[in-house]
């Protein structure tokens, strides 16, 4: 569902200004699609939230840096380019906690979560070989 507002997306789903979206069981909830494209996130926004769907049930019970990690890949959405190595390798980093990405304080700080989260899942894909085995 596209929501009218920001604010009946605040309102309704009870997430923060800066947040695009929100998925629960198979319904997911957007900002407007005004919002996403002036941000130039409505494409991976929904191609996120769609790999979210997908991956629900194999990824069942894991940490939530492996779930948005996961949907952050499907989407195409890559790891911060400073995460990055020269030869393409992720650097090790502190894989978030789950309030971490669950309800972080702004915007920079949800930012940085999340781009750990990619970090910590593309560096586990690249040592298990299959998404369904990050852990």
């Amino acid at each position: 569902m596209f929501y009218p507002t920001t604010q009946s997306f605040i309102r309704e789903t009870g997430e923060s200004w800066w947040s695009a979206a929100r998925t629960s069981g198979g319904r997911v909830d957007f900002q407007p699609p005004s919002v996403l494209a002036a941000r130039g996130t409505l494409d991976t926004t929904v191609r996120h939230e769609i790999a979210h769907v997908l991956t629900a049930a194999t990824l069942e019970g894991r940490p939530l840096w492996v779930k948005e990690g996961a949907a952050m890949h499907f989407a195409g959405e890559p790891p911060p380019a400073p995460l990055v190595h020269e030869d393409g390798t992720i650097q090790v980093v502190k894989c978030p906690a789950d309030l971490d990405l669950q309800r972080p304080r702004s915007a920079a700080l949800a930012r940085q979560a999340y781009g750990l989260a990619a970090a910590c899942f593309e560096r586990a894909l690249a040592q298990k070989g299959d998404w369904t085995k990050v852990r």
